[in-house]
């Protein structure tokens, strides 16, 4: 379908839902109940919408020429036979050696985060560094610096200032991601050369791999794992309600960031916050709040803000944060490079199983950059 027919047939969705929205209403003020039929009718055009957005959002495909180099030529005859060169090994290396398994090429992984980052909504909006070490390490300022002018300078008592109590030291520590159970695949399989490793890889390492990494983005604990932008120490703004969000204290929500992180915020919620975004108003204007995407690439807005949708977010109850409202380039998504392969005939005979580990970690690292979405009174 193209953009345009896209285009269209969202528009024309959005304003059959509003109609309907209207009509339930309308039977709500009058019946204080709506028709289940009429549920249905806007759960069905929410999950018509979705789709749409989803495609629209999608970046268009761009064919790129496999570059069959030195590296991935060693790293797929391994996988096959179990064998390296000693001319190879050098291409292959891990931190680890070769007792711990070998690195996948940078062609098989870009790939694979490339394929990530599609799948997580966090990798799409927060910051990612690639590291070669066990952690990200970086200086920051744990106090404001006192500006003043020169001649306030001059004659102001020296300020009792130290590192110590000025800067701290920001550590972001990577943890093993690890497919449980590993891929498996037969040896015929793995023997036939019409067999495409690559696709093998990806299709079975990814999913396990994102799964797992964006529910940590989200309320991982920062022990074992990365630590999710819902366990940081953020600000709430209560909805005004025990159990459902509110329009007002929504608007409220965008107004509580200072302009400076305001300007690059984004909402993330789960699509079935989205659904009932789609139906709320404008208490003073009567028009709806919500906007769909109007082009390839751009995402649905909500009070002028974009709306990205991430499955692990918690749903709408009592007490859940099923809205985050902020700048994502504060969080920190940390990637040690590359991903490591053992390859194992035994442990799963008479399968030959690959053991792969993925580091990752994650973290707020400004937690001002933030507000949550608190249901509670």
């Amino acid at each position: 379908m193209e953009e345009k027919e896209m285009q269209e047939l969202i528009q024309k969705n959005w304003k059959e839902l509003q109609d309907t929205l209207e009509v339930k209403f309308k039977e709500m003020e009058k019946e204080g109940q709506a028709r289940a039929e009429l549920e249905s009718k806007i759960a069905k055009l929410n999950e018509q919408i979705d789709s749409l957005e989803a495609k629209l959002a999608r970046p268009p495909v761009v064919e790129q020429k496999e570059t069959d180099d030195a590296s991935k030529k060693a790293f797929t005859n391994w996988m096959r036979k179990g064998v390296v060169a000693p001319e190879e090994v050098k291409l292959l290396a891990s931190d680890e050696g070769a007792s711990g398994g070998y690195l996948v090429p940078s062609v098989f992984d870009s790939a694979i985060i490339e394929k990530l980052r599609n799948e997580s909504a966090m990798r799409g909006i927060a910051t990612v560094k690639t590291i070669t070490g066990y952690a990200y390490e970086r200086v920051v300022q744990k106090n404001k610096f006192t500006i003043k002018v020169r001649g306030e300078r001059e004659t102001a008592n020296a300020p009792s200032t130290t590192a110590d109590n000025m800067f701290g030291l920001l550590r972001i520590p990577v943890h093993d991601y690890q497919p449980d159970p590993p891929p498996a695949i037969t040896r015929t399989e793995l023997e036939d050369s019409a067999t495409n490793l690559e696709t093998w890889l990806m299709e079975n390492l990814v999913e396990d791999y994102a799964e797992k990494e964006g529910t940590d983005f989200i309320t991982g604990s920062g022990l074992n794992s990365a630590e999710g932008i819902l366990t940081a120490n953020i600000t709430s703004v209560k909805s005004g309600s025990a159990t459902d969000i509110k329009a007002d204290t929504l608007i409220d929500l965008t107004y509580a960031l200072k302009s400076k992180f305001a300007n690059n915020a984004k909402f993330l919620m789960h699509r079935t916050t989205i659904g009932k975004i789609r139906q709320l108003k404008d208490p003073s204007t009567g028009q709806y709040l919500w906007a769909p995407a109007l082009s390839v690439g751009e995402p649905q807005q909500f009070l002028g803000y974009p709306i990205v949708s991430d499955d692990n977010m918690p749903a709408i109850a009592g007490g859940a944060l099923p809205i985050v409202f902020g700048d994502f380039s504060w969080y920190y998504i940390i990637d040690r490079r590359g991903i490591v392969v053992e390859r194992d005939t035994t442990k799963y005979f008479p399968y030959i199983t690959f053991f792969s580990t993925k580091r990752t970690g994650g973290q707020c690292i400004r937690e001002e950059a933030f507000r949550t979405y608190l249901i509670s009174t």
